[in-house]
């Protein structure tokens, strides 16, 4: 994702976050719910970003970006 050792690869990266996000790691759900957020790797989709923001939240992480993303949401 941050192209540390190699090559940027936001699909690997997209599919990787989404490992972790859904292994439940808090941290894995917020990187994965920005990068939907983004539309990067992935395409942009502004409920389910706001549902991994939500799942992170639910475990104790506070993602500031995601945060202010989920509250600019519409109903």
């Amino acid at each position: 994702a941050n192209a540390i050792g190699g090559p940027q690869d936001d699909l690997a990266a997209a599919r990787w976050l989404k490992v972790a996000a859904d292994s439940g790691n808090p941290v894995g759900q917020a990187r994965f719910g920005r990068l939907i957020a983004l539309g990067i790797g992935v395409d942009p989709d502004p409920v389910e970003a706001g549902k991994w923001y939500l799942l992170a939240r639910a475990a104790g992480l506070d993602d500031p970006y995601l945060r202010d993303f989920f509250a600019g949401l519409t109903d």
